[in-house]
C-alpha cells in the first residue's frame, strides 16, 4: 500500500524533486466530474510538463509523490477516489512519460483519517491525451457516494517541485441518471450519516482533580486540596480535545468524610460586593486514607451527540489521602551507561517523618534520542540507544525528582 494511504492528504507536504519544465499546470476547475449509476469518469487537467520523476532525497526530506484526488461526501462518510505514486526510496527515479507514471500508480478508494483505509474496488486510472483519467465501476459504491446527487465535489493534485493544487468543481450528472432523492431515501441517510458519525467520534467523560485527566487515583497529601472538573474528551478518528464541564455543587459525593472533605470557594469582597468565584468545588485532604468520589446528573450537548459508546451520566474515581510528603528518590542513580544499555528505574518515596510510602505509581517521562516517552506505571525500563545525554524524570503527588545520564559509547 503507497504511503498515502497511510496518511491524510492535508497532512502532506511535497518534497524537492525534479522542476517540470514548461508552462504552469492548467487551473483544477478545468476538471470534469460525470456521473452515472454505472460509472463515475474524473477527467484532470491536461498536464503540461515534459519530464517525469524525482531527484535523490536528502537526509531530513520528505518524500516525493504524485497524487490525483477527488473527494466525495457520501451517505456513510467521506471517501476519496485516488490515484498516487510514492517516492520509496532515497534514490532519484526518472519516468519516460505521464502514461509511465500512471501505469506504476495505484488507483485506490479510500476513507480519512490519519491511517487510511483504502481499496482498490472498482477504481481505474489511464492517460487520454494529456488527461489524467480516474474511473469508478462499481453501482453499490457510486449509489453510496452520489444518491443524494452532491452539486460540487473537491478535488487535489500534487506533484514533486511544485505546490499542491486543490479546489471545488461542479459534478455533471448523466445517463444513465442517479435517481432524484425521495424523502424515504432522506431518512435512511440522515440515520446512516448518524451512525457513520458514532462510528469514527468518541465521547469520554472523566473525574479530574486539579490539572489531571487519568483515570487512575487521585493522590492528594493531607492538608491539601484539589479542584473537582468533569472534563470531556471529544475525539475524531485520532485527533483529540478535552475540555472542562460544569455540574451541580450537590452532584459531589464522597464515601468517607473523615479521609478527605468537599468544599465550595467562599465569596470574596470586590467593589463593595460579594463575588462568587467560578471555579468548582474542591477536595481537602483530612487524614491518610482511601476513598471513592463520585458525581452524578452529568449533562451538556454531548448528552445528544453521535458516540461510539454512550456518554455516561455518572462517574466515579478512587481518592487517596496521602501523608506530608518530604521527597521522591529515583533508584538506581548512574551517571553514566553504555549506548545499548537498558535500566529499570523505580522511585521511593518519603514522607517528612522518615517513613517510605509505598504503593504508589509514578508519572514517568524519559528524554532520549530519538523520542520521549512518558507514562504512569510502578517503574520504567529505559535503553539507551544513543550516546548523548539523556534524562529521566519522576513524579509523584507534587513531588519529583530528575536524573541526567551520560550515554557513552559501547565498548569493544
Amino acid at each position: 500500500m503507497p504511503f498515502l494511504s497511510r496518511f491524510a492528504v492535508s497532512t502532506l507536504v511535497i518534497a524537492f524533486a525534479v522542476r517540470p519544465s514548461g508552462q504552469q499546470p492548467s487551473g483544477l476547475d478545468a476538471t470534469r466530474v460525470l456521473v452515472s449509476r454505472r460509472e463515475v469518469r474524473v477527467l484532470f487537467p491536461a498536464e503540461t510538463s515534459h519530464r517525469w520523476g524525482w531527484s535523490r532525497r536528502n537526509a531530513g526530506e520528505n518524500s516525493a509523490s504524485y497524487a490525483w484526488i477527488v473527494s466525495i461526501d457520501g451517505i456513510d462518510g467521506p471517501r476519496s477516489l485516488m490515484l498516487s505514486l510514492w517516492q520509496m526510496h532515497d534514490s532519484a527515479r526518472t519516468f519516460a512519460s505521464l502514461k509511465d507514471v500512471v501505469a506504476v500508480s495505484r488507483a485506490q478508494l479510500c476513507s480519512p483519517g490519519m491511517v487510511q483505509q483504502c481499496h482498490d474496488v472498482g477504481m481505474r486510472a489511464n492517460v487520454e491525451g494529456a488527461r489524467v483519467v480516474l474511473r469508478l465501476r462499481d453501482s453499490a459504491t457510486i449509489a453510496q457516494l452520489f444518491s443524494m446527487r452532491p452539486a460540487t465535489v473537491n478535488i487535489y493534485r500534487g506533484r514533486p517541485g511544485t505546490s499542491d493544487r486543490a479546489g471545488k468543481v461542479r459534478a455533471e450528472y448523466v445517463a444513465p441518471q442517479i435517481p432524484m432523492p425521495d424523502s424515504a431515501l432522506r431518512a435512511d441517510v440522515a440515520r446512516r450519516r448518524r451512525q457513520y458519525q458514532a462510528s469514527v467520534n468518541t465521547i469520554t467523560r472523566s473525574i479530574g482533580a486539579g490539572t489531571e485527566f487519568r483515570e487512575s487515583t487521585i493522590l492528594i497529601e493531607t492538608g491539601d486540596s484539589a479542584v473537582l472538573t468533569v472534563n470531556e474528551m471529544h475525539c475524531s478518528f485520532d485527533a483529540c480535545g478535552g475540555f472542562s464541564i460544569g455540574v451541580p455543587d450537590s452532584s459531589w459525593v464522597l464515601d468517607d468524610t473523615t479521609v478527605a472533605a468537599i468544599r465550595r470557594p467562599g465569596p470574596v469582597s470586590s467593589g463593595g460586593m460579594l463575588v462568587y468565584s467560578s471555579v468548582g468545588p474542591y477536595l481537602v485532604g483530612r487524614r491518610p486514607g482511601t476513598t471513592t468520589i463520585r458525581v452524578r446528573n452529568i449533562h451538556s450537548a454531548a448528552d445528544t451527540m453521535p458516540s461510539r459508546d454512550p456518554v455516561p451520566s455518572s462517574l466515579q474515581r478512587e481518592l487517596r489521602v496521602l501523608p506530608r510528603l518530604a521527597r521522591v528518590e529515583i533508584v538506581p542513580r548512574p551517571d553514566t551507561v553504555q549506548a545499548g544499555t537498558t535500566v529499570e528505574f523505580r522511585t521511593r518515596v518519603f514522607d517528612r517523618e522518615g517513613q517510605e510510602v509505598a504503593g504508589l505509581l509514578t508519572e514517568w517521562r524519559t528524554q532520549t534520542r530519538p523520542f520521549a516517552q512518558t507514562g504512569l506505571q510502578a517503574s520504567r525500563s529505559v535503553r539507551f540507544d544513543s550516546t548523548g545525554t539523556a534524562s529521566v524524570i519522576a513524579r509523584v503527588g507534587g513531588r519529583s525528582d530528575s536524573l541526567t545520564i551520560v550515554v557513552v559509547p559501547r565498548r569493544r
